[in-house]
């Protein structure tokens, strides 16, 4: 039982690292975009990252936190357009 409960910690923490990352560099970006937003719009999309940031280990033990986490990446997405962003690729001749 203890293993279990270990393993499940494990788990929840790695998710939690995860959707971190992957919220750090929307809010990251968001940043590189300021000036193309307005001033509340910026404000309140940042302010939402940062609270998420900061309690994503109390949020991450929800039953359907993947799921939602999913879905606010999805619409934080369509703001900061990070998935569309390419990198250039380099030819070798």
């Amino acid at each position: 039982m203890l293993g279990g409960l270990m393993d499940e910690a494990r788990h929840q923490r790695e998710i939690a690292d995860f959707y971190r990352v992957e919220f750090q560099k929307h809010r990251a970006r968001l940043s590189e975009r300021r000036r193309l937003y307005g001033e509340s719009t910026y404000k309140q999309v940042d302010d939402a990252l940062g609270r998420l940031l900061a309690e994503i280990d109390l949020v991450v033990g929800l039953e359907n936190f993947e799921d939602l986490a999913g879905q606010l990446l999805a619409k934080i997405d369509s703001i900061t357009h990070l998935s569309s962003r390419r990198t250039p690729s380099r030819r070798i001749h």
